[in-house]
């Protein structure tokens, strides 16, 4: 894999064709596909590389990732390479997750779901039954083709705007809203659709892959299941930081221009360019904002009134993460390993109702090392282990002893396994260190939460007529995070700029 460090350190003109403030990925992404048509492209970073959430670091041969660690729908990388008629596999590689997850229960039981459908369906078959094993087909079928009739259209095109709302081509989806599945909850559609707990707790939990409360979010959203279970879930070789450096490297071979360690502020001018001043000065005929779009009006834009016009949507859930390098850890552990807490209703009520820290949350642990033994020297793991909190709900020491405690009780009982005398270090991160990272409102960690129909509707947009030639990608804006979302998002916003 090819991958280039360096960095500029000034802007090699004073004005460019477009400028993005931001250098996750879809701040890269952007950049790499607006490069086709645009001769100076500027990238602007705050911290000291590009990658946003998708960094990583290393203690004494261990290496984490620090954020995301789900990875599905690998085409929506390659594409970026495939434009430029490169060969994604010379600078980015992954390989499919034979076990997608596995989800322990409180009753210790527990469900793997695999690549290989058929052991998929001989474990549902062993905890919920043989019609257990049907009702996972259909369910299936049916997201699968809720996902082709109107998902897939709605997150790879511009939100649809009151002017565009009679084309042929989206009159033709309004039909799917009116479907029974759609207009219920999550957690309602897949209580209706599975007999056993177990089905329903895993299908459920699909919606926290948006920050999301299942309870209270619509049916719509089972097409996440579709996208990880029938498409198929994957590693990538290398970490999930791989793939932003595969595109810092791609972005600089095209003549891509990226400063890091550089923050700014811009000032729309009466042409329509904006000015950008503060580390750098430069103008831009073109700016993409990449980043959380409350920081953007917050610190950049600086612009009150869209801060409190957007500061009234509900966030998604941030996170409580532990960084532990484990001497021998869990040999029955698989990449990701889910352990759903007792009274699953009464766990999100707290998150989003009550905005508190939860009494015993879900835990999920994340182990690159399973499949890249190279995160984990001397035959340990590399955990990254989580739990949800509310945004901007800071967990205090004795929450995390509380959570440590709670998570060595249960691997002591489930594993007979030591947790703290297997812990050889320790890192964490809250919702105020993602804030300070990431630029994440409220460390928020995708933005706006998705907890109704018309939620869609209601995020930031990927332009804001108030401000010509502005234009807004990433996690936070439609349509939605998560990476192949954020990757989607980039590409309309390519095609969005004239």
């Amino acid at each position: 894999m090819k991958f280039t460090t360096e960095r500029e350190i000034m802007p090699k003109s004073d004005s460019y064709d477009v400028v993005i403030i931001g250098g996750g990925a879809s701040g890269l992404a952007s950049a790499i596909r607006l490069k086709k048509r645009f001769d100076k492209i500027l990238l602007i970073e705050k911290n000291p590389r590009a990658g946003g959430k998708l960094d990583d670091f290393e203690w004494n041969g261990f290496r984490w990732d620090k954020g995301p660690s789900v990875f599905t729908e690998p085409n929506n990388i390659d594409q970026l390479f495939e434009l430029w008629d490169k060969n994604p596999r010379e600078y980015f590689n992954f390989e499919p997750l034979d076990e997608s997850c596995t989800y322990y229960f409180p009753d210790h039981s527990s469900i793997t779901l695999s690549s290989d459908h058929e052991k998929t369906r001989e474990q549902i078959e062993s905890v919920a039954g043989a019609k257990g094993r049907e009702e996972f087909e259909s369910y299936l079928k049916e997201s699968d083709a809720l996902f082709e009739k109107v998902g897939d259209y709605f997150i790879s095109n511009p939100r649809p705007t009151a002017r565009k709302a009679f084309k042929k081509e989206l009159t033709s989806k309004y039909k799917h809203f009116l479907r029974k599945e759609v207009r219920q909850s999550l957690h309602t559609l897949n209580a209706r659709s599975f007999s056993s707990e177990y089905m329903v707790k895993i299908f459920d939990r699909f919606g926290t892959y948006i920050g999301s409360n299942p309870y209270k979010m619509s049916g719509l959203y089972s097409t996440i299941s579709h996208v990880e279970i029938n498409k198929g879930a994957y590693f990538p070789i290398g970490g999930m930081r791989a793939i932003v450096e595969s595109l810092i490297t791609l972005a600089k071979e095209i003549g891509v221009e990226i400063l890091c360690e550089t923050e700014v502020q811009v000032q729309p001018q009466s042409d329509k360019t904006y000015k950008i001043t503060g580390d750098v000065q430069v103008t831009a005929d073109r700016l993409i904002s990449a980043i959380d779009h409350m920081t953007f009006y917050n610190k950049i834009l600086v612009d009150s009134r869209m801060e409190n016009r957007w500061r009234k949507i509900e966030r998604s859930t941030s996170a409580l993460v532990f960084y532990w390098a484990m001497e021998k850890g869990v040999k029955e552990f698989g990449v990701h390993n889910i352990f759903f807490s007792e009274d699953y209703q009464k766990e999100f009520s707290e998150l989003f109702d009550q905005r508190r820290l939860a009494d015993e949350p879900t835990v999920y642990i994340h182990i690159s090392s399973v499949a890249h033994k190279e995160d984990a020297p001397n035959g340990g793991q590399n955990w990254f282990t989580m739990v949800n909190v509310p945004a901007g709900v800071l967990p205090d020491e004795a929450y995390r002893e509380k959570m440590k405690e709670m998570i060595a009780k249960r691997l002591k009982d489930q594993f007979d396994f030591d947790l703290r005398e297997d812990i050889l270090f320790e890192d964490w991160w809250d919702c105020d260190r993602i804030q300070e990272h990431s630029g994440s409102y409220m460390g928020a960690l995708y933005g706006p939460a998705s907890n109704s129909l018309l939620s869609s509707v209601k995020r930031h947009g990927n332009v804001n007529p108030k401000y010509p030639n502005l234009y807004f990608c990433g996690g936070t804006v439609h349509p939605g995070g998560g990476i192949p979302l954020v990757l989607r998002s980039a590409k309309i916003v390519s095609e969005l700029i004239p």
